[in-house]
């Protein structure tokens, strides 16, 4: 096995295993155990399940884009490296810091998940405004809590959130959000408004959408 390397879990099963080579690019080979497992499936289209390494760099560099596509991008990425003093174009040690907060099923670790119990933190009105003004949800959870996921994978600034009954929720420790949380622009005006009417539009149109609503809190707008 390589020298250094980070794990990749879903739902408690180790799927396979990630490393770089000097030039910073990312290898993926699947773990034995999961080729065997009856749950398994390939991660993604472009990396079908086989024994054989996805060595760094081959393939048109298929490993390092797909895993590199879970990152923040933009000024998520830049505040997020800054916060965890990493090199911007350092797509590895990001993952070895963030990868057990990013979206979707998979986990990124240097060793195995830690057994947590999921649980929320109820934002009030003044928690959501810091949030919509700060766009980190670090920013409204309790000290003694684990930080939240940093942020979605995109270059627009969005936090996975739960709502319900017109209260909106940080999920903690792997809990389940039902919504994704985008913040308006600051460079760029009217852009939740304007996503809101053109997805309203598709929905007109008869189009497969996701469901959208528009808000605003103070200030600040989002969907």
């Amino acid at each position: 096995m390589y020298d250094d390397t980070l794990n990749v879990w879903t739902n408690g099963h180790h799927v396979g295993y990630l490393w770089r080579n000097e030039r910073k690019e990312i290898g993926f080979q699947y773990a034995e155990e999961w080729l065997e497992n009856t749950v398994r499936f390939p991660i993604s289209k472009t990396l079908p399940l086989k024994t054989e390494a996805y060595e760094p760099g081959a393939e048109n560099h298929i490993a390092h884009h797909y895993f590199a596509n879970l990152l923040p991008e933009a000024n998520s990425r830049i505040r997020i490296c800054r916060e965890k003093k990493i090199s911007v174009d350092n797509d590895f040690e990001l993952l070895r810091a963030i990868g057990g907060e990013c979206a979707g099923a998979l986990s990124i670790l240097c060793d195995e998940p830690h057994e947590v119990k999921p649980h929320y933190r109820q934002l009030s009105d003044t928690d959501l405004t810091e949030l919509l003004v700060k766009r980190n949800p670090s920013a409204v959870v309790e000290a003694n809590d684990n930080p939240p996921r940093l942020s979605l994978a995109g270059a627009q600034d969005k936090t996975p959130v739960k709502y319900q009954d017109g209260i909106f929720y940080i999920p903690l420790d792997n809990a389940i959000s039902t919504h994704i949380l985008k913040y308006q622009l600051r460079d760029i005006k009217h852009v939740p408004a304007n996503e809101t009417i053109t997805m309203w539009t598709a929905d007109e149109l008869k189009l497969d959408i996701c469901e959208i609503d528009y808000y605003t809190h103070g200030d600040e707008s989002f969907t």
